[in-house]
């Protein structure tokens, strides 16, 4: 409780919510766990966009106005904020692009329908804009201009979300000094290659807390090492050592193996090249997501596919090496991090970054977020029990 406090007062809080039953009813159980021991922060509900769905529809006003009235957290008297999330996505017809006049009118019927709220809801004081698109380049078919926006805006218009961090600082030169609605900054931790441009995995500004090993247990931030994990070396020697099949490697010089025995040698070829593979992958590897979807595409299928039952001994063998593994990745992913920062991101084109060594990435990040005079406070996402260690680790830094 005491974090969550100091969070609000630093500038950190509130929290994001995409409309749904299934957000509405976990958040719902958390808020009266926090109810009498801290203020309550804002709910900022993000409706109207669906990848999967088309904009048109998510945009309309019925449909907005269903995604009010049906939400228990309003009806139930919490302080509602509604977002209209990524209204950019309009803009965009099949092939071709909504006319600037045609998307000035669809602007102000979707600003008209979030005032109504305003104006409807008690509990509903104010609306705002969530938009990646305020921090993508003009020439970007997703840009979206503010003062575009704004000139629709109803006089509940009082909260703006774009994408702030230290590879994606574009969204701040949009923000006028003298405005009446407040800046929060969103993904102050992630950042998109490119500026927000490019494709692929978001560069992660946070130092993961791992396991020492050494069989103390002890935890410690990636910051704080000079290396991975010690543990690790073990657990990779103990894998290769494990499937080496010297004997049949031996057997096969002397005599024809049998098929069965044959089949076990092929097996441990297989592993021992998968573990090689995993292990030469850490010097070139910048994103924990992509490690992540690699062990869940390739690595963990490949295991299956060709291996029908493994016995306790190798399964626990395999076990430890992909904990210990994933462990490293960490450590390695962080330090990558450091390095893209100090060079302007993957473009170049950011402000440089030189992140003290004794600073955690996500204290540093967060500094440079708070720090800024176009953005009023930060919005972070939660969503892990790790995540929630991290930042308690990251606060002790201030």
């Amino acid at each position: 409780m005491k974090a969550a406090e100091r969070a609000l007062k630093m500038g950190i809080g509130g929290i994001e919510i995409v409309r749904s039953d299934v957000e509405e009813t976990y958040l719902r159980s958390l808020l009266s766990t926090l109810e009498g021991s801290v203020p309550l922060p804002p709910i900022f509900m993000k409706i109207g966009y669906d990848s999967e769905t088309s904009s048109n529809l998510l945009h309309s006003p019925e449909w907005v106005s269903h995604q009010i009235g049906t939400s228990k957290l309003v009806e139930e008297g919490y302080k509602v904020v509604p977002v209209m999330h990524n209204v950019e996505e309009i803009r965009l017809k099949g092939e071709g692009r909504m006319e600037p006049k045609k998307f000035a009118e669809n602007m102000k019927t979707v600003n008209d329908t979030f005032q109504g709220f305003v104006d409807k809801y008690e509990n509903v004081g104010s609306y705002g804009l969530s938009s990646n698109g305020i921090g993508l380049p003009v020439e970007h078919p997703l840009h979206l201009n503010m003062e575009a926006f704004v000139g629709t805006a109803g006089a509940g218009f009082r909260h703006l979300f774009f994408p702030f961090n230290c590879v994606e600082e574009k969204g701040v030169s949009q923000v006028p000094r003298d405005r009446r609605y407040e800046t929060v900054g969103f993904r102050p931790l992630t950042g998109y290659p490119d500026g927000g441009t490019g494709e692929g995995f978001p560069l992660e500004l946070v130092d993961h807390i791992i396991t020492r090993g050494g069989g103390g247990g002890e935890e410690i931030s990636t910051h704080l090492l000079k290396s991975p994990p010690e543990a690790y070396q073990l657990a990779l020697s103990l894998a290769l050592g494990h499937f080496d099949a010297e004997e049949l490697v031996l057997a096969q010089g002397d005599r024809t193996l049998t098929p069965e025995e044959r089949e076990t040698l092929d097996g441990c070829k297989l592993l021992q090249g998968l573990i090689l593979e995993e292990d030469r992958s850490l010097d070139r590897i910048r994103s924990f997501a992509a490690y992540e979807k690699n062990l869940t595409e390739k690595i963990i299928p490949t295991i299956h596919e060709n291996f029908e039952e493994l016995d306790e001994e190798s399964t626990e063998v395999l076990a430890k090496f992909f904990m210990w593994h994933g462990a490293a990745v960490r450590f390695y992913t962080a330090r990558e991090t450091r390095k893209l920062l100090r060079v302007g991101g993957d473009d170049g084109g950011s402000q440089e970054h030189n992140v003290p060594v004794e600073e955690s990435l996500q204290s540093y990040a967060l500094k440079h977020a708070l720090g800024q005079d176009a953005v009023d406070r930060v919005s972070l996402g939660l969503t892990k029990v790790e995540y929630v260690k991290e930042f308690e680790m990251m606060l002790a830094e201030y």
